[in-house]
């Protein structure tokens, strides 16, 4: 069963949903040659058209899961230092350990 094109009615909308576009002309994708994107965007025109920014990624930026133990008390100054600046105990730490690996790269964490 094909559910391309096809009408729900209001009982189906548990199962299914069915989004109308308003305008469908700027849900088309538009395509250029790498020669005219090169162009384009030497001269600072706007290409955000021409890019798929759903699947970008910032490369070595892959982000894996580490466990690292601390002592209470370290905990407690961390959580007190994240709480001073407004933000996350893990945000403090990462920010920490970027600045120690590489002093003159600001990283956001």
């Amino acid at each position: 069963m094909a559910l391309i094109g096809r009408q729900f009615t209001p009982s189906e909308g548990k199962k299914y949903a069915s989004f109308p576009y308003e305008n469908q002309d700027k849900m088309k994708k538009k395509f250029i040659n790498a020669e005219e994107f090169d162009t384009r965007f030497d001269q600072v025109e706007d290409i955000i058209e021409y890019l798929d920014v759903g699947k970008a990624e910032r490369p070595g930026l892959k982000q894996r899961r580490v466990s690292v133990d601390f002592p209470a008390l370290m905990i407690q100054e961390l959580d007190r230092e994240a709480s001073r600046l407004g933000i996350t105990r893990q945000s403090v730490i990462k920010f920490w350990i970027s600045e120690k690996l590489n002093p003159d790269v600001s990283v956001k964490c």
